[in-house]
C-alpha cells in the first residue's frame, strides 16, 4: 500500500496503520532523506585535499548545494564517488 500517495490524494483522511505499514512508511521516508556534509567533512570522507575537491567541483564531478547560505555536499554524491559510480 502506498501510504504517501494515499495521504497526498486525501489530505483529510484518518489512517489506522499496522506495524508493517508503519515500518514501510518510515523506511520510505528515510530513503527519501538526503544528508549533506561540509567541505571539511567531504575532504575527510573522500580522503582528498581541498585543491582536488575544487578541481572536481570545477569539472562537475561533484556538485555543491546552498543550504541556508552554507555550501554543502550531498552524501549520496560522495557515496557514488567512493563506490566508483561517479
Amino acid at each position: 500500500m502506498d501510504l504517501v500517495k494515499l495521504a497526498k490524494e486525501n489530505p483529510d483522511i484518518n489512517i489506522t496503520l499496522t506495524g508493517k505499514d508503519l515500518s514501510e512508511l518510515v523506511a520510505k521516508c528515510n530513503n527519501d532523506l538526503e544528508t549533506y556534509v561540509s567541505e571539511t567533512e567531504a575532504i575527510k570522507i573522500l580522503n582528498i585535499n581541498r585543491s582536488t575537491l575544487f578541481r572536481w567541483k570545477k569539472k562537475g564531478y561533484i556538485s555543491i548545494t546552498d543550504i541556508r547560505g552554507r555550501m554543502k555536499y550531498r552524501m549520496s554524491d560522495i557515496k557514488n564517488i567512493l563506490e566508483g559510480k561517479a
